[in-house]
């Protein structure tokens, strides 16, 4: 009995250590998160302030001489406009193209059942399982032969192999949730396909 209340006031104490132990190794832990996801911010950043003799002379984790030249040659040099608007035709075409195709069978796969659609919603992901080298020399031959070698489309078609896929795969799990109730209701209401889809569902 004396033991015990001898020991008694100190199991509250030991209780703060660990859980002071907790904290700390939690602390210990976002703090080399933190660092690790800034030095290669910091890097970047580092490296802008650079010459270019500076660059590809000695290793140094701060610039010796800071020039801003790097970022007046990207906003003044004519050169680099054409870069930022082929960024951007890009990023519209492969939007309005990924999404066009992903919405309807990202649809088909959420509301109708048949035969092998487990199977080819797999076979569909597994688009994104390949490295993106694999396709480099196909899609350098189908381009050539059809004309799009060097053009815009042929960019955007080529990220849309791995962008769709992924697309259909979101859309799909969002689709699954709404219920199936509303598809029903619209057809009883005179609805069409194309103006459901567009007027009730996609919202």
């Amino acid at each position: 009995m004396a033991d015990a209340t001898a020991n008694a006031p100190h199991a509250p104490g030991k209780a703060r250590a660990r859980s002071g132990a907790r904290v700390n190794g939690s602390a210990v832990v976002m703090v080399l998160y933190l660092f690790f996801l800034l030095v290669p911010i910091y890097w970047l950043v580092n490296m802008s302030l650079k010459t270019n003799a500076e660059i590809l002379g000695t290793f140094s984790l701060w610039p010796r001489d800071i020039t801003l030249q790097n970022y007046v040659t990207i906003l003044t040099d004519a050169s680099w406009y054409m870069g930022y608007v082929n960024s951007m035709i890009y990023v519209v075409m492969n939007t309005m193209i990924s999404v066009t195709v992903a919405l309807p069978a990202a649809y088909a796969f959420s509301r109708y059942q048949f035969i092998g659609d487990k199977h080819l919603f797999f076979w569909l992901l597994t688009n994104r399982m390949a490295p993106p080298a694999v396709f480099a020399l196909p899609f350098f031959q189908l381009y050539s032969s059809v004309g799009l070698f060097d053009t815009h489309i042929a960019v955007a078609l080529a990220h849309c192999l791995f962008n769709v896929p992924l697309a259909v795969w979101i859309l799909e799990g969002f689709m699954r949730g709404v219920p199936k109730e509303i598809d029903e209701t619209a057809y009883i209401d005179g609805y069409s396909f194309p103006r459901f889809f567009v007027k009730i569902f996609m919202p």
